[in-house]
C-alpha cells in the first residue's frame, strides 16, 4: 500500500500513515483497521490516477494545505497534508506528522503552509529547469484565517512569537510576489482527505478532486488521460 500510495493511489495517504505507526506491536484493533482498508483497496482496484491538462491552467501552479490539531493520541504531534497541481494535474501530495507539538490551531496550519511552500518552490523549479511555463503567483489555498493572517502581517504577539523564525520565510515569498495564500472552505479543501477520516460523501468528493477514478468513468468524461496504472492481485 506505501507502493500505492506513491504511485497511483494518493487516497489512500491518510490510513496507511495511520497503520504505518502501529507496525511494531500491532494489536486486533490495527488488524481489523488493515483488514478494512486492504478490502477497500481490493473493491476499488480498477481505480487509479488518472492526468488531464486543462489547457486554461496551463503554467498555473495551485496547493491546497491543511493541518489536523493535535490528532496523534500518544505524542499530541499534528498532522499535514498537502495537494499540488500543475496545470490541473495533481503532482505532489503528502500526509505526514509534524516533527514538533505545536500549541494551537493556528500555528500548526502556519507549520502546513511552510511545509507546502517548500514543496512548491522545488515543483517551479523543476518545471523551470525544463524550461516550462510557471505563472506566478502561485496559488497556495488554506482553510484557517489565523495562518493566512500570519503570512501577511509582520508583527507578533505573545501567542505567535514562539513560532520557529524559519517559518516566516513564507512571508518573504508572498512579498516578492512568488506565493498568494488564499482562503477556501474546509469542505473544498481537497488536502482534507490527508489529514483525518471523513465522511463517505466528503471523501468520495475530494478523492475525485485528486483525480483518482476508474477506467468507466474516465471513458463517461470522453477525455484522453494519461494514467498511471499499478496493477492490483486480488
Amino acid at each position: 500500500m506505501l507502493y500505492l500510495v506513491k504511485l497511483s493511489r494518493p487516497e489512500l495517504a491518510s490510513p496507511v500513515r495511520e497503520l504505518s505507526k502501529f507496525m511494531d506491536k500491532a494489536t486486533e484493533v490495527h488488524k481489523s483497521a488493515l483488514e478494512r482498508t486492504i478490502q477497500y483497496v481490493i473493491t476499488t482496484k480498477n481505480e487509479k490516477l488518472f492526468m488531464h491538462a486543462d489547457p486554461k491552467l496551463r503554467g498555473v501552479i495551485e496547493a491546497y494545505t491543511d493541518s489536523n490539531y493535535a490528532s496523534d493520541r500518544d505524542t499530541r504531534h499534528s498532522v499535514s497534508g498537502f495537494a499540488i497541481y500543475v496545470n490541473g494535474c495533481l503532482v505532489s501530495w503528502r500526509s505526514k506528522i509534524q516533527n514538533s507539538v505545536t500549541l494551537s490551531s493556528t500555528e500548526v496550519e502556519y507549520v502546513a503552509v511552510s511545509q507546502c511552500m517548500a514543496e512548491l518552490e522545488f515543483v517551479k523549479q523543476i518545471l523551470e529547469g525544463l524550461q516550462q511555463e510557471v505563472e506566478l503567483p502561485m496559488i497556495l489555498k488554506v482553510d484557517n484565517t489565523g495562518a493566512i493572517e500570519l503570512t501577511k502581517n509582520w508583527s507578533t504577539s505573545t501567542r505567535t512569537k514562539h513560532i520557529d523564525v524559519q517559518m516566516h520565510y513564507i512571508r518573504e515569498l508572498t512579498e516578492q510576489g512568488i506565493i498568494k495564500v488564499e482562503f477556501v472552505r474546509s469542505g473544498d479543501n481537497t488536502a482534507d482527505i490527508f489529514t483525518k477520516n471523513l465522511p463517505e460523501q466528503l471523501f468520495l468528493k475530494h478523492k475525485e478532486s485528486l483525480g483518482v477514478k476508474s477506467d468507466l468513468d474516465s471513458k463517461k468524461e470522453g477525455v484522453k488521460m494519461v494514467q498511471f496504472d499499478m496493477p492490483i492481485e486480488n
